[in-house]
């Protein structure tokens, strides 16, 4: 199997586990606050990686706009409102929401690459559409309740959250990609993303305007 494909695969089981782990730890501190405790350690690993390494020098003037915009869209909106979103339906039902960012970018990607998309994709975006409306309405039964099953406020408004959250980590992909088709070190690319996430959830917990700082959802 190619290494992309792989790096996929591994990319949405870190995501499914982020999800399970981070249910407890984003209900207490809140979507925001939660996001940014998590955005700033990850920056730091990554700062650390990047200044070790000397891929810093990859992160030339015509590539930071682009990674910029990227990590504002995909990372400080895309992740806090998954986040919100988790504190609002759960692990399961965000995680599958969350997965519609894939479908999302290939159209996307078609809307305004010019991508083409095969009948098998299109087939596969509608039959992963229907399986999210299935999974979210339908995915329990009563005999499997769990605390993470519960709702917490209207159901469309946490599936409204987690639409938007793979909307924005689709576009923030998108922007991404040109990028990364250059060759830069993802790592690089990466570090710089989420620090620009780090910096606006920061500036935006630091706001006086209260439950900002702790609970914003």
């Amino acid at each position: 199997m190619p290494i992309y494909e792989l790096a996929a695969i591994g990319a949405a089981t870190c995501w499914a586990l982020t999800g399970l782990l981070s249910t407890g730890p984003a209900g207490y501190l809140g979507a925001l606050a939660f996001n940014r405790t998590r955005q700033l350690f990850v920056a730091l690993l990554l700062g650390l990686y990047v200044l070790a390494s000397g891929t810093w020098q990859e992160l030339r003037p015509e590539v930071l706009w682009p990674l910029l915009l990227s990590g504002f869209i995909g990372i400080f909106v895309g992740d806090t409102l998954l986040f919100t979103c988790l504190n609002r339906l759960g692990p399961r039902r965000s995680g599958i929401l969350f997965a519609l960012n894939a479908p999302i970018a290939a159209l996307l990607g078609w809307l305004v690459l010019g991508e083409q998309l095969s009948g098998a994709a299109v087939i596969g975006i509608g039959l992963a559409l229907c399986g999210v409306l299935l999974a979210i309405l339908f995915g329990k039964r009563k005999a499997q309740l769990h605390q993470w099953e519960i709702v917490k406020g209207p159901l469309w408004l946490g599936v409204l959250a987690g639409l938007l959250a793979a909307l924005s980590q689709a576009i923030g992909s998108l922007i991404a990609r040109p990028v990364m088709a250059s060759g830069i070190d993802p790592l690089a690319a990466s570090m710089l993303r989420v620090a620009v996430g780090a910096f606006c959830l920061t500036a935006l917990t630091r706001l006086p305007i209260e439950g900002l700082g702790r609970r914003a959802d």
